[in-house]
């Protein structure tokens, strides 16, 4: 999935590394440092969910990046449907 953030000034986004755990779920948010520049950004989200038969478990992985999608980003038109 790709989408476009805008900003009016050049912005840093950053955190250090968390991980929260309540009953048997976890969620672990690696560090990052996203830096955003004046206008609008680019970012790529991809995602992966995998489910484990013998253990019963799911995990999940999501990246995001700002970045240029390349050719995967299309502009759609269209008219009002009233």
């Amino acid at each position: 999935m790709n989408f476009y953030m805008y900003v009016d000034r050049d912005v840093n986004i950053r955190a250090d590394r968390t991980v929260h755990t309540e009953w048997d779920y976890s969620s672990i948010v690696d560090a990052f440092n996203l830096n955003l520049k004046t206008g609008w950004n680019a970012f790529i989200v991809n995602g992966r969910a995998e489910y484990n038969l013998q253990t019963e478990r799911q995990s999940e992985t999501i990246t995001v990046s700002v970045g240029n999608p390349g050719n995967h980003l299309r502009w759609v038109l269209s008219e009002p449907l009233w």
